[in-house]
């Protein structure tokens, strides 16, 4: 590979009105681990919590969770293309995403996920040799309708704006471009951090907002990880914006539909022995 920091591949703006105001302008894309790979690993074994900090206890998702979660990821499979593989995390198939239940985080919170990125650099020439990134998406135990999160709950609404963290999506009101009021709606992004009075109450989102496709469009370009629209690399390894998938962007609203959904794959065996040494850790807010 040809560049030597992380900034390097941090997500670039699109350039698109109100696209950017989604974009987490410091995160690093899944587009970019190395070694390569064009999918992603997730687990619930909790042995894969890599990226909980120690003052934070967590346990196993429910049967409910763990299913809601699948579904989730079914989901966002059809949306953005991204191949999700369920693993336990062993040394052939390192967990890229784990999914787990705890009280010991802010308990306004229903959701949180807390993302790490290790990397390690070739010592002659500088260049990033590995690169990992982990996120740990947890519900909060303190809610007791989150145990049981199907379509149209709270808690399948926290799941979709937990992994858009993971994605590269931020909250609506985060700087440095924050997304106007009046656009700011469950209704247009699943980021906002508007809930309904009663938590416990259905809130018949279930699904992405155009304004998420249009920023997962930018990201992912609908054709999964490492595809040909979306952030990805040239021939030479470079990091490049393959720009938006047109198919996607001509769909709009009605590409945040569910339809029928596919079931998840098991994983395939990978390349494993990551070198990589701590560089960042942080806390991404949940709907509160």
């Amino acid at each position: 590979m040809s560049w030597t920091s992380l900034s390097q591949v941090y997500s670039p703006m699109s350039g698109s009105p109100n696209v950017d105001d989604l974009i987490w302008t410091n995160q690093v894309s899944y587009n970019y681990q190395l070694p390569t790979q064009n999918y992603i690993n997730f687990s619930f074994d909790t042995s894969a919590a890599a990226a909980v900090p120690g003052n934070v206890g967590v346990s196993e998702m429910t049967g409910d969770q763990q299913n809601a979660v699948r579904g989730v990821l079914n989901y966002i499979h059809n949306v953005t293309g991204i191949n999700f593989n369920e693993t336990t995390g062993d040394s052939t198939a390192p967990v890229d995403m784990f999914f787990g239940y705890s009280g010991d985080f802010n308990n306004g919170w229903y959701g949180v996920d807390y993302n790490n990125i290790t990397y390690g650099q070739d010592a002659s020439s500088g260049s990033v040799s590995t690169l990992d990134i982990h996120d740990s998406i947890l519900l909060n135990s303190n809610y007791d309708f989150l145990d049981s999160p199907g379509p149209g709950s709270v808690g399948y609404d926290t799941l979709l704006h937990e992994i858009g963290h993971a994605l590269g999506l931020k909250n609506a009101e985060d700087g440095p471009n924050v997304l106007p009021a009046n656009l700011d709606s469950p209704d247009i992004t699943i980021m906002t951090n508007v809930v309904t009075a009663d938590p416990g109450a259905p809130m018949n989102y279930g699904q992405f907002g155009s304004l998420d496709i249009a920023a997962l469009n930018w990201l992912y370009g609908g054709d999964g990880v490492l595809g040909t629209y979306g952030l990805t690399v040239n021939s030479s390894g470079v990091p490049i914006a393959g720009g938006f998938n047109p198919l996607i962007a001509a769909q709009g609203a009605a590409g945040s539909s569910l339809n029928s959904l596919t079931t998840v794959a098991t994983a395939t065996p990978v390349a494993a022995g990551f070198t990589a040494v701590p560089n960042q850790q942080g806390q991404l807010v949940g709907l509160s």
